[in-house]
């Protein structure tokens, strides 16, 4: 039996309350999910986001991963917190929750576990640092999960904000990507 899963993406890009509920309300007018992968959620939106998409749960990495990320420090006395991912779906929730303390910024990257019709399958939630911003911090935070990914067996689900590449246009060889490598 296969099984159908309506599956989505979404940059929040930081929005709160209202401008959350609306995005939410267009998810829900196109036909909703049954999962979604959040980029930089805010604490004030996800909740209005996920009410107004019909999301049942969420999991938000600034929550789950509250000691990772203070012992990493990026969240702290003083420090603004970071706007996270989040994972939010219909019926049973994500189990499992994991973060990635090898990465320079954990705040971006989170997986759990979720039954697909009676298969656990991998969700994987990413946003790519901006390669302008963190230069080869984005290199190395995206092959080591990357390698994560390759050692693991069953279905996953990936979703993410992946920043690149920084020109795409539809003929393949004029690809820049913000390394400037050119491919």
């Amino acid at each position: 039996m296969t099984t159908r899963l309506r599956i989505a993406t979404w940059n929040l890009s930081g929005r709160s309350e209202m401008a959350a509920e609306r995005l939410g309300r267009l998810l829900g007018e196109l036909g909703g999910a049954d999962i979604v992968c959040l980029q930089e959620a805010s604490p004030n939106g996800i909740v209005g986001f996920c009410r107004e998409a019909g999301l049942t749960w969420w999991v938000s990495a600034r929550d789950a991963l509250d000691g990772l990320l203070r012992a990493s420090g990026r969240i702290g006395a003083g420090w603004r917190s970071p706007r996270a991912v989040a994972v939010a779906g219909r019926g049973q929730g994500l189990t499992e929750v994991r973060g990635f303390e090898d990465v320079p910024l954990p705040e971006k990257v989170m997986a759990g576990r979720w039954d697909v019709g009676g298969t656990a399958a991998t969700v994987v939630c990413y946003h790519a640092p901006t390669g302008a911003q963190h230069g080869v911090r984005k290199v190395e935070q995206a092959v080591r999960v990357a390698e994560w990914l390759g050692s693991l067996d069953g279905p996953v689900i990936l979703g993410g904000d992946f920043n690149t590449p920084y020109v795409d246009p539809p003929d393949f060889a004029g690809v820049l990507t913000h390394m400037r490598t050119g491919i």
